[in-house]
């Protein structure tokens, strides 16, 4: 099962420096490298980082689980 590269998906994988471009392709493949045997189990927490953290405006960086890995992090 492969990841859902929706919105949310797309936006941290890309924030992470996971992908070059914020498309579903690249998110797919992103997803793929990093857990081959099952991309789809990174589906659920990297959509609630999107959701709850990581959002398109105003994200909040400082609260983020990621933040201390994320080359994004515009705290």
């Amino acid at each position: 099962m492969d990841v859902k590269s929706d919105v949310h998906v797309i936006r941290v994988f890309y924030r992470l420096g996971l992908t070059s471009k914020p498309d579903s392709n690249a998110a797919l493949s992103a997803a793929r490298r990093l857990n081959p045997s099952y991309p789809g189990a990174l589906d659920a927490p990297t959509w609630t980082i999107g959701r709850k953290w990581c959002t398109a405006f105003n994200p909040n960086c400082n609260m983020c689980p990621l933040a201390d890995c994320c080359p994004k992090n515009i705290q």
